[in-house]
């Protein structure tokens, strides 16, 4: 049977892998031919372990060339518990990773050490990062050039951002009261912003936080439960109109 599928036109494997995750084939064709091992590799570049043992895992990175990968997603849910720390002992992005373009780590465990932030700016062409849950306190400034999308959650403390100068997008949720150092910092070349926060006082770090933003096209902002008074609108009105020049689209809701 084996030999009856390695015999298979690279087309109609093509296809087949089309109808699978890149994780799930990395296991199920993992002893096949040369020829189709190398279609795998060139077709099979997006990884999500978000729902993964730890044995398929271990042999995905044992067997897989990590430096062709373009995507990654690691979790610490409860399907993966973690997860994360065993990747940074075992792996890690040091002299790895190459063409990575697209990072999620979700779900991590709030301020537990990690070298996260240490080892991301060896991702030199990294383009788009996704990470949950942050304390702003205890991220050290980085850079990381080449990064245009930002999704995370943390406690209202985003002072580490300063130095991500070429950053368009972001979409950043409001959580946890951790710290004492509540400054909302953004890239200056930012165009596209959405902020989701839960207790309605941390509206007033909005405002002061969106001076500056020439660049900024669209801004939403969203608070997750209903409670306490309604934004003054004039207010609202009143920074647009002196901050932000650019914005064409505004969603308060």
């Amino acid at each position: 049977m084996v030999n009856k599928f390695e015999s298979l036109p690279n087309e109609i494997f093509i296809e087949i892998l089309s109808y699978t995750t890149c994780v799930d084939a990395a296991i199920a064709f993992l002893n096949l031919n040369l020829r189709l091992q190398s279609l795998l590799a060139e077709f099979c570049r997006k990884f999500d372990f978000t729902s993964i043992s730890k044995k398929n895992f271990d042999t995905i990175f044992q067997y897989q060339n990590t430096d062709e990968w373009h995507s990654m997603k690691l979790s610490d849910a409860e399907h993966t518990p973690g997860q994360v720390t065993y990747f940074f002992e075992n792996h890690g992005f040091i002299d790895k990773f190459s063409q990575l373009r697209s990072l999620s780590i979700v779900n991590i465990i709030p301020n537990y050490p990690c070298p996260l932030f240490t080892q991301l700016p060896c991702l030199s062409n990294l383009v788009s990062l996704e990470i949950e849950s942050l304390c702003g306190d205890n991220i050290p400034e980085f850079e990381l050039p080449n990064l245009k999308k930002l999704t995370f959650t943390s406690c209202p403390n985003t002072c580490w951002l300063k130095n991500f100068t070429g950053l368009e997008t972001i979409k950043y949720t409001m959580a946890g009261r951790c710290t004492e150092n509540k400054l909302l910092v953004w890239s200056c070349a930012l165009k596209h912003l959405k902020i989701i926060y839960e207790d309605y006082r941390d509206c007033a770090l909005i405002q002061p936080s969106l001076t500056n933003l020439s660049q900024l096209v669209d801004l939403e902002v969203y608070q997750k439960e209903p409670g306490g008074p309604f934004p003054y609108g004039e207010t609202w009105a009143q920074m647009i109109s002196a901050s932000v020049p650019s914005l064409k689209n505004f969603k308060f809701l």
